[in-house]
């Protein structure tokens, strides 16, 4: 063998221990791991609950009105919803019912939704 032959087979041999060496140093191959087995969670807490016997209802509340009082569309005061009570349904002479009931609209605020409902009255809308 020439001599620069030999040389470059020592150092390949060379280098390739050196890489041996230096992957065993970087990576652990003892196959011990640490891990973390304690929990973060903390304990669940012992609570008792509280036992309500009843709700005491405030003095102050005003009682809701009734169905026939509160859905009055286009009343305003309870003036005019006096002489929209004493109507009773009806058929006309060819047997349709006098009146329907019709909701035009859905609005956020009560503002848009009286606007609407004074327009229709306007307009002989019952």
């Amino acid at each position: 063998m020439n001599e620069s032959l030999k040389q470059r087979v020592v150092g390949a041999f060379v280098l390739v221990a050196l890489a041996i060496v230096v992957v065993a140093l970087v990576f652990d191959f003892s196959g011990d791991r640490k891990v973390n087995t304690h929990s973060q969670i903390p304990a669940m807490p012992e609570i008792q609950p509280a036992i309500v016997s009843q709700p005491v209802r405030p003095e102050n509340i005003i009682p809701a009105k009734s169905d026939e009082e509160m859905f009055q569309f286009g009343v305003d005061s309870d003036q005019q919803s006096e002489s929209l009570k004493d109507e009773t349904p009806s058929l006309s002479s060819d047997g349709v019912p006098v009146s329907w009931v019709l909701q035009v609209g859905s609005f956020r605020d009560k503002a848009t939704a009286n606007d609407l409902v004074n327009r229709l009255l306007k307009d002989d809308y019952q």
